[in-house]
This record gives C-alpha cells, structure tokens and sequence, in this order.
C-alpha cells in the first residue's frame, strides 16, 4: 500500500510524458524496487535535500562574482531596479 502511487506511475509511465524524479528514475531503467526506495529517500530527505542545494547555491554565487553580479543585472531589470544590488 506504501508503495501504490509508485506503482500507479509505473504501469502507466509510457503513455504519461511526466517530467519529475520519479519519472526520471523509471525512464533509466531502474528496478521497480530501485525506484521504490529512492522515491521514498527523496521523500524522507527533502528538508535537508533542499538546504544543501541552497547552500551549494549561495556558495557559488559567493565564489563567482560574475554570476552574482549578472545576476543582480537580470533581478534589478525584473523588478524594474527597485533596489536588488542593494
């Protein structure tokens, strides 16, 4: 029962053109208990699946100034230059 949606998604993957995890794991041919526990695992690790890309996120942009500063170009002409290079 845990596992229904999994298996819901995996009986209809081919006619489905869903673009996600789950259908990233399905779609490379992994084992249908494969993707089982790593749905589970993504599901589990989420919280801290999230903080680790923001840090790597913030830490990139904190060692390449190029980028920070293109990307405060593209925000400040977002918001019309309210103020993000602040």
């Amino acid at each position: 029962m845990r596992y229904k949606w999994v298996d819901e998604r995996w009986a209809k993957h081919e006619q489905e053109n869903w673009n996600d995890m789950l259908a990233l794991f399905i779609r490379h041919d992994m084992a249908r208990d494969e993707v089982r526990t790593k749905a589970i695992v993504q599901i589990l690790a989420g919280n801290d699946t999230a903080a680790s890309a923001f840090r790597g996120f913030f830490l990139y942009l904190m060692t390449n100034h190029w980028v920070c500063a293109k990307l405060r170009r593209e925000v400040d002409e977002a918001v019309g230059g309210a103020g993000a290079s602040g």
